[in-house]
């Protein structure tokens, strides 16, 4: 949870409201985008550090879900593939703008 909203801290001061709305008009679109990047950090950021069981039952929740939570993680996991082997994921939404 901790990661999942420093995410969200992340977002706000590094994109611009402006340009988020611009890019994504509609807000089931942006919520998507905001909700997405901040699930899949959670659960990457869990594998990085060797939370590999509890990471395995989130993301398979995830995969599962039919809301924008799950919606956008599996958006974010196709384009930013899940590094579970514990090291550094070099390809992060955090270095791409749009994320998505």
């Amino acid at each position: 949870t901790m990661i999942h909203e420093l995410t969200h801290i992340w977002q706000f001061e590094n994109w611009k409201t402006s340009e988020i709305t611009r890019l994504y008009p509609e807000s089931d679109h942006r919520d998507i985008v905001y909700e997405g990047m901040a699930v899949w950090t959670s659960i990457q950021y869990m594998y990085m550090i060797g939370e590999n069981s509890y990471a395995q039952k989130q993301e398979i929740l995830m995969d599962n879900r039919k809301d924008l939570y799950g919606d956008g993680f599996r958006m974010y996991s196709e384009k930013y593939p899940i590094n579970r082997d514990s090291s550094i994921n070099e390809f992060t939404p955090f270095a791409q703008f749009p994320p998505l």
